[in-house]
């Protein structure tokens, strides 16, 4: 009998080790929501702290750019991200089906620019793309149409850095993203956000489809919103977002 009580055991301990097993979470430098710098953790990665702590997950915040980031999670190397949604994602991340946080995108530029009213206004102009980043089926039509590959940064500081220096006109991002970064480069004269709103966009927790700690991503979902009503309910959505600034929609300095 001690062969079979020997394997039981050890099949015990496995499963107990997988229980354990920290999920490896998407962190990129994506202010206010995430940073790489745990001192200044950002709202989505508080937040996400807050609904997997709820759940006694063992977790460890993975920093990465966008585009590799997103690899990642295609491959498996991360196990949770949070995206907004796009078709072709759908191949490779399970979505919860309800929001974590939703954002309103704007355009910035130099102050010539600024009284953008329609994405068909961008035509003229040379948009900056960032590397990793989701834009809508209309900026990708609209911008750059002949001229796409040329006009790309690495990341958002390095567009506005361009459209300083008038190597680059225009780019867009989540106000309160633009508001950080404005601030992080000392409010300049030669950026302005502009007040139309291109599109109020949500973004998700997703999973890795070859995850191999979160086998069930339906279970995960279902604790991750259980714990999202009860932030709702006891304050701590509402601290997070004074403490961002997130209830303020002010695009001037």
């Amino acid at each position: 009998m001690r062969v079979p009580i020997i394997l039981f055991c050890a099949l015990s301990a496995f499963l107990n080790i997988a229980h354990t097993k920290p999920l490896l979470i998407n962190s990129p430098d994506w202010r206010p929501y995430f940073t790489y710098d745990d001192t200044a953790t950002g709202y989505a990665k508080e937040l996400l702290k807050y609904l997997l702590e709820d759940n006694g997950y063992s977790y460890r915040f993975v920093p990465l750019p966008i585009k590799r980031g997103n690899q990642y999670i295609k491959t498996g190397k991360l196990d949770v991200s949070v995206l907004s949604y796009r078709p072709e994602r759908a191949q490779f991340v399970s979505y919860a089906d309800f929001p974590l946080f939703t954002v309103s995108l704007r355009f910035i530029s130099r102050p010539e620019h600024a009284k953008i009213r329609h994405v068909d206004d961008i035509s003229p102009l040379r948009f900056e793309f960032v590397r990793g980043v989701s834009y809508t089926q209309e900026i990708r039509e609209k911008a750059n149409v002949l001229e796409r590959d040329v006009y790309t940064s690495v990341t958002l500081e390095h567009a506005l850095k361009k459209i300083m220096a008038n190597r680059s006109d225009i780019t867009v991002a989540s106000t309160h993203t633009l508001i950080s970064e404005l601030k992080a480069l000392g409010y300049p004269k030669t950026l302005t956000i502009g007040a139309y709103v291109v599109q109020e966009k949500a973004y998700y927790i997703t999973v890795s489809k070859r995850s191999e700690t979160i086998t069930d991503p339906s279970v995960f979902f279902s604790k991750m919103q259980s714990s999202l009503n009860k932030a709702r309910q006891t304050g701590v959505i509402d601290q997070l977002s004074a403490e961002y600034q997130l209830m303020l929609d002010d695009v001037t300095p």
